[in-house]
């Protein structure tokens, strides 16, 4: 068992906990398209540095353009 398997219960627990105290605050269509925009930021940086063994992914013009896109939606649906 990898040693960051038990602590995705407890990070399932956190993620169910915030999203359910912000969504009667900001909504939930700002708060779900906020959730999925920080997943694709995080996910980029950990293939950009191989976390958890992931194969070293770089990011070159390509992702970060589209990580631009995908903030630019975020600022979008949040303003």
């Amino acid at each position: 068992v990898p040693w960051y398997a038990p602590a995705a219960g407890v990070l399932g627990l956190v993620v169910v906990g915030i999203l359910g105290f912000a969504a009667p605050r900001i909504g939930l269509v700002p708060l779900m398209t906020l959730f999925v925009a920080s997943q694709f930021l995080v996910s980029a940086i950990m293939d950009h540095y191989g976390v958890l063994g992931a194969e070293v992914r770089s990011l070159d013009i390509s992702r970060i353009s589209g990580l631009g896109v995908i903030l630019f939606g975020l600022w979008l649906v949040i303003r």
